[in-house]
């Protein structure tokens, strides 16, 4: 005899019955079945996902010429991050002017490169 009740007096140490399932066996299933899912998802999110963005930000905040950024598109740059002041474009309250900043769209979007523009700096009127 190992020491080890049997019968009813085990199944009240052990404290569940018969055939009630084990804790860890049930755990140890859910692990399995959530690994074999995400093995099976893995592949039709990977296709899902974007290509990755690659952009330059210019350390003055300016355009830089025409001869860099085709150089930059060709070497792969997607994206260029420029400064726009805010009181630039709005002088006054309500009246915009975005005639610099098409400028800089066009410029950029010719060559295949998405301007990614960052507004700082509040008007006078603003301030």
């Amino acid at each position: 005899m190992s020491g080890w009740p049997n019968g009813p007096l085990r199944r009240a140490i052990a404290g569940r019955r018969p055939n009630q399932p084990r804790p860890r066996l049930l755990a140890l299933g859910a692990a399995i079945a959530a690994c074999a899912g995400a093995l099976l998802l893995a592949p039709a999110m990977a296709s899902a996902a974007p290509d990755p963005v690659y952009g330059i930000v210019t350390q003055d905040g300016e355009l830089p010429p025409p001869e860099d950024m085709e150089l930059a598109h060709a070497g792969g740059v997607d994206s260029i991050r420029l400064m726009a002041h805010w009181g630039s474009v709005e002088f006054v309250p309500g009246a915009r002017d975005w005639g610099a900043l098409d400028d800089i769209v066009r410029e950029t979007t010719a060559r295949g490169i998405q301007p990614l523009l960052f507004f700082y700096g509040p008007p006078e009127w603003a301030a």
